[in-house]
């Protein structure tokens, strides 16, 4: 009688770490991510993303600041699919607008322009 309670125990024990786990989220450090990416990329200086990366089933999207070595800086957004393969998304571009300035005056005479 006792070990069969020992055994349900243990397995009620076994069965509640599982649900905690599975309901646990994932989550990456940014600065582990960068690192990585600093390493494997020659052409960037330093990286600099998210605090956190929550890592889902279908995987995670994350923003990184990048430093180049040839001294440009700018903030691009990466994919980290379902085998942790980590790929560069497309910017949305950013709309320009046809409106015409008015044109600088040269000088402080209001009719001579």
């Amino acid at each position: 009688m006792a070990r069969s309670v020992a055994v349900i125990v243990f397995i009620a024990i076994v069965a509640a770490t599982g649900i905690y786990f599975w309901q646990r989220p994932t989550v990456a450090r940014g600065d582990v991510i960068a690192s990585d990416l600093v390493r494997t990329n020659e052409s960037v200086k330093a990286m600099t993303c998210d605090q956190d990366i929550p890592i889902d089933v279908d995987g995670a999207t994350f923003h990184c600041g990048v430093e180049f070595k040839a001294g440009g800086v700018q903030r691009m957004k990466f994919a980290m699919d379902r085998n942790g393969k980590i790929t560069q998304q497309p910017q949305p571009q950013q709309q320009q607008t046809n409106e015409q300035h008015p044109p600088v005056k040269k000088t402080s005479d209001p009719w001579g322009d």
